[in-house]
């Protein structure tokens, strides 16, 4: 049975949160002070995935939990570096992840409703709003033509920098831009015609794949499933919108097609559902797939990931056994083992911590109480990667490679955060910058 109500759901355990506690705190202290942590203020050290801004939100979390210990004024300082970065005109973008899009939702963030950074913020808007109206347009035209994943995707593109839009919905200029990005996102689900063939609009062409590997497995271009780089992202954005009450022309038809597409590629394993990440041009034309594929539980390109967007679609459209499917796919989650998995990192991105999140958000929208024990199946595997002699506490490990790492989407803050907010009594906000919720 489906259940939509809204209950946060802590963790009870009383070891396990004294376990997650300390370790919290430690991470902490690694992280407390910005110049020994990021240097000195410089191109990328101010960004959400892995500088400044995504270790505010850590900080910012320490606050809303624990109040009286001062937290908010370390989150402060990182604030003010990233502040120093702006005014030497050092940002890269304006994307979410890598440029400033995300710096008025962390400052929001960190105020929570205290009257702090208003005018940081406001000032962020006057200089973010016309380089992503400017965005839009270049984007637009490359529809159908010359698309870039960076055009729509969640790190680099609209969908991330949509997501903030939806933030600030209540400002005009947000408000005016985001109806243009959704109606960009609306275009991009139409059919486009490449190699005499009527594909999604969302396809990318060989040239335009910024991995190699990509560039040789997919000679006539592919179609990503994923929502850090995929179509997911900008799905998501859609029916979040929705839900939020924003709605332009065409919109609930796009996320219906998306439905329809995500539910044509569905295949099962002995488990439940799973999804390719990619699926190349000769097998959207032909309606098969040809490449095998396996289950991932990753927040960038897994089953979970995907499987909240449909759950999000299916709360949008009113949709009950779209979000039975969603559903289903947590459920075929909690019966894999944790080594099953095949993770090597603790980390968000691609790492232990992302399903931890991603699982901790359903068990709110769901009241499942299946995914608790697996909830603490997974808070343990993280917590048994904690070293308290490595840099930050938690490393980041990738095809083999250990890397100290201190920020939000692949380092220590981001497995630290959601170890945080698994304590909280009340639903947190942060995860918005997933398009999770």
């Amino acid at each position: 049975m489906l259940s939509n109500t809204k209950s946060w759901q802590p963790i009870h355990n009383a070891t396990l949160i004294k376990n997650i506690e300390h370790v919290v705190k430690q991470v902490a202290r690694k992280l407390q002070y910005p110049h020994e942590v990021l240097g000195e203020p410089l191109p990328g050290t101010d960004s959400l995935a892995s500088g400044a801004m995504g270790i505010v939100l850590f900080y910012a979390e320490l606050d809303r939990l624990y109040p009286d210990e001062q937290w908010d004024v370390v989150a402060h300082n990182y604030l003010v570096h990233v502040q120093t970065v702006i005014n030497a005109d050092m940002f890269n973008s304006f994307s979410l992840w890598s440029g400033l899009s995300a710096a008025p939702v962390v400052a929001s963030i960190l105020a929570r409703d205290r009257g702090r950074y208003q005018n940081f913020i406001e000032k962020l808007h006057i200089l973010i709003q016309p380089a992503i109206d400017g965005f839009i347009d270049q984007a637009r035209g490359r529809i159908g033509n010359d698309l870039f994943i960076p055009d729509y995707d969640v790190i680099e593109g609209l969908a991330g920098i949509g997501r903030y839009l939806l933030f600030f919905k209540e400002h005009p200029a947000c408000k005016e831009n985001l109806n243009k990005v959704l109606s960009y996102i609306i275009q991009l689900t139409k059919n486009i015609h490449f190699n005499g063939e009527s594909v999604p609009g969302w396809h990318i062409r060989s040239e335009n794949q910024f991995l190699e590997f990509e560039k040789k497995r997919y000679p006539n271009g592919n179609f990503n499933f994923g929502i850090s780089h995929g179509i997911a992202g900008p799905f998501a954005l859609l029916s979040l919108a929705l839900l939020e009450g924003i709605e332009v022309e065409g919109q609930r038809d796009a996320i219906s097609k998306l439905c329809s597409y995500y539910e044509k590629w569905k295949t099962e394993d002995e488990h439940g559902p799973i999804w390719p990440e990619r699926i190349s041009f000769e097998e959207e034309t032909c309606g098969q797939m040809q490449n095998p594929f396996t289950y991932n539980a990753s927040w960038c390109y897994g089953e979970p990931s995907i499987a909240r967007v449909l759950w999000l679609a299916g709360q949008a459209l009113g949709d009950t056994e779209l979000q039975s499917l969603a559903q289903q796919t947590y459920l075929s989650l909690v019966q894999r083992s944790v080594e099953s998995l095949g993770f090597e990192s603790p980390t968000f991105c691609h790492g232990y911590a992302g399903t931890l999140w991603m699982l901790q958000r359903m068990m709110m929208d769901t009241s499942s109480d299946a995914f608790e024990a697996y909830r603490e199946k997974l808070v343990n595997q993280i917590l048994s990667t904690f070293n308290d002699n490595h840099a930050y506490g938690f490393q980041d490990i990738e095809h083999g490679q250990f890397r100290d790492l201190p920020g939000l989407l692949v380092g220590a803050a981001g497995v630290a955060l959601v170890l945080l907010s698994c304590l909280s009594l009340d639903e947190p906000e942060w995860d918005c910058i997933f398009l999770l919720k």
